[in-house]
């Protein structure tokens, strides 16, 4: 696949490209060029590549580069109503749980699916109240300043340093013994 077969795909078509398997951003960058209606950021299950990134972990800088011009979807870890929060605090638009609804569907039916969707639905309402987030819109309006962990912490760090602000030296300590 190239993009100039995206190209010859979009000359048969005016309905909306949504192009899977984006992890870089350079090739979404690339993919607005091309008319892609939306991005699907995802490694395939891990099938394509061997220890291929995350598609949560590529969502931040793909999100960073990508500046809300076209939706971004992720596919792939999707397992609670908090990686829901996670995935929409580094600028997805929606996310994929299919997975889940097979697992569901193979334990119990269309019984089992609806009781997954409504856990989902209830852990992500509990994670946005934890997090002082009335809407679906503050998620996004407050982004990453939500969450933790050691890569959205350098991620952080690399933000205040890219504005120019100043650390405090205790503050500038407790970034670099991080790592």
């Amino acid at each position: 696949m190239t993009w100039e077969t995206i190209d010859w795909i979009r000359s048969l078509t005016k309905l909306p490209i949504i192009l899977k398997g984006v992890l870089n951003p350079d090739d979404a960058l690339a993919a607005l060029n091309h008319n892609i209606s939306a991005l699907i950021i995802s490694n395939h299950g891990g099938r394509q590549i061997d220890h291929a990134i995350a598609p949560i972990d590529a969502l931040g800088d793909i999100a960073e580069v990508m500046q809300n011009r076209i939706q971004l979807i992720v596919d792939g870890g999707i397992y609670s109503g908090e990686r829901i929060f996670k995935a929409l605090a580094l600028g997805a638009n929606a996310v994929m749980i299919s997975r889940p609804i097979m697992w569901s569907l193979a334990i119990n039916g269309q019984e089992q699916v609806e009781i997954t969707l409504q856990t989902f639905q209830k852990e992500l309402a509990s994670t946005m109240r934890l997090a002082g987030c009335s809407s679906l819109e503050k998620i996004h309006e407050y982004g990453i300043s939500l969450l933790g962990g050691q890569t959205l912490f350098l991620r952080k760090l690399e933000k205040l340093l890219s504005e120019n602000k100043k650390l405090s030296p205790s503050i500038a300590k407790s970034f670099l013994s991080y790592r």
